[in-house]
């Protein structure tokens, strides 16, 4: 949801609840601080909930008492904005908390999948979790970067012995001992009673005394076939390790996926490739047995540009079609074409002016843009055709097009642009959708129609050279031929001439 702050963290697994209730205990302090700084300075309840849980979060897929999450509701206000008030919070929280813990998100899900995505695939375990560990200290090194989490998760700690050759020649096996030890610390029910019409199992245990710390695993004693009672430290060594709480797979592969969150998601596309060019390339140097995938918002961003790729050149082609018919020249159709780089340079030129990354929304609102270019171009160049009809030269019915456009389509300019610049500097959740668009729109019709206007009749007349250059090449003489001559309207003209004689 746009008006709610996640937060949402883990300590490894086998910590206890209560250090869990106090963290939440200190997110809520620190909440309510920040919550009456915002009524002093805004003179309004921007914050008008707060929940937490224990025992499972929604986004790092983990569950249990060592994990909690905290849910911050906000009205939709144009004052601050939910990523303002994240950030703002992480800040808040002190580094010794966090580093303490084994994950922590803040921000909640993504609606287009996480900023930063790598998928690292490997059936060599090591060391797939070696570039895990590498890759994580390098794209935490990078400024924008605000968390960096993997999905590969810490399981419980679990108890490793290697028997000795004591406990083989006694005839145990590894089953019997973790059976006995299981039996001491966790109990085994022994019997059970009927007490009115109540069940009653009957749990025998070690005293509580006996079973509450690790250490005490030094003084348990393991029971042989024989009835002998001998220490377990005689029979076998132990050690503690963390188990795996999940293997990933995906096309057949083991799979750990390194994700990142940004302080400015807009950044993410600048993020992901200095990512690629910085250290995923070089990749394959260090971890020669993994491979990586770019995820997340990236690929949805590539299959879009793909998608995007397909519609645009479809587009193009039904301009080409659409001119070619009603001018009756394929030659003007590309001459028309040419307004597009235009278009796209304009488009680059605002985003830099206005400090925003040029994003695949960007593209959409480049594609608008080219179509109302191209509507200039096509009536100034009807503007001209009609000027050679009428009996004028060539830069004379150039001149007189670039006149006779000159006001509607500078009004048309300022209009469309003072129109969507409100939009631009709006600084509301659902509008940041749509300023990248609005800004290559906007800005592209204020640089693309003025420059238009001196570009285009130039363009005519530079075609018009090359013409009649080539003209001249193929067909030979001592003189090139006149600029009317290799016109398509004039050549039409004589045309319907001599059909009409």
């Amino acid at each position: 949801d746009e008006n709610e702050v996640k937060i949402e963290f883990a300590y490894k697994p086998g910590e206890r609840e209560f250090r869990t209730e106090n963290f939440l205990k200190y997110c809520d302090s620190i909440i309510k601080d920040y919550n009456n700084e915002l009524i002093e300075k805004f003179n309004d309840s921007i914050i008008t909930n707060v929940s937490y849980s224990i025992g499972f979060t929604e986004n790092l897929g983990v569950s249990g008492a060592n994990v909690g999450s905290i849910r911050i509701s906000s009205k939709e206000n144009d004052l601050i904005s939910t990523i303002q008030m994240t950030n703002e919070l992480q800040s808040r929280i002190s580094k010794d908390s966090i580093s303490q813990m084994d994950k922590i998100t803040f921000g909640g899900a993504q609606q287009f999948g996480k900023e930063v995505s790598i998928s690292l695939q490997s059936e060599n375990d090591l060391e797939l979790k070696k570039s895990v560990e590498w890759l994580k200290e390098k794209i935490s090194n990078i400024n924008i970067v605000k968390e960096v989490l993997d999905n590969g998760g810490v399981g419980n700690r679990e108890l490793h012995l290697k028997l000795k050759e004591k406990a083989y020649s006694l005839g145990l096996t590894e089953i019997d001992i973790y059976k006995q030890i299981r039996q001491g610390f966790f109990g085994e029910e022994a019997q059970r009673l009927i007490i009115g019409r109540d069940e009653v199992k009957i749990w025998v245990q070690y005293t509580e005394k006996d079973r509450n710390s690790i250490q005490d695993l030094e003084n348990i004693k393991i029971k042989t076939k024989f009835g002998q009672l001998i220490n377990l430290s005689e029979l076998a060594e132990y050690e503690y390790k963390r188990g795996r709480v999940k293997i990933n797979h995906i096309d057949g592969t083991k799979e750990i996926r390194v994700d990142a969150s940004l302080f400015d998601a807009e950044y993410s596309g600048v993020v992901n490739d200095q990512i690629e060019k910085d250290y995923l390339q070089n990749l394959s140097l260090f971890f020669p047995n993994v491979k990586y995938k770019i995820m997340g918002q990236a690929e949805r961003a590539a299959d879009s540009g793909k998608r995007l790729g397909i519609a645009f050149l479809i587009s193009i082609i039904l301009i080409v079609i659409t001119i070619s018919l009603n001018f009756k020249s394929f030659y003007q159709a590309r001459l028309i074409l040419m307004v597009i780089p235009v278009g796209v340079f304009s488009a680059l030129l605002g985003h830099g002016i206005m400090g925003k990354p040029f994003s695949t929304l960007s593209v959409w609102g480049v594609i608008a843009l080219i179509g109302i270019l191209v509507n200039d171009a096509v009536v100034m160049l009807d503007r001209f055709n009609r000027n050679l009809e009428e009996g004028m030269d060539i830069k004379k019915a150039v001149l007189a097009a670039g006149n006779s456009r000159f006001r509607p389509i500078i009004l048309t300019t300022i209009t469309t642009f003072v129109g969507l610049f409100p939009l631009i500097l709006e600084t509301s959740f659902q509008s940041q959708f749509l300023i990248p668009m609005a800004i290559s729109v906007a800005f592209g019709v204020l640089f693309g129609t003025i420059l238009l206007l001196f570009y285009f009749p130039s363009l005519i007349l530079y075609f018009n050279d090359i013409r009649r250059a080539r003209w001249w090449l193929w067909k030979g003489g001592k003189t090139p031929p006149k600029r009317m001559d290799v016109e398509p309207f004039t050549k039409l003209q004589k045309r319907q001439i001599e059909l009409e004689k």
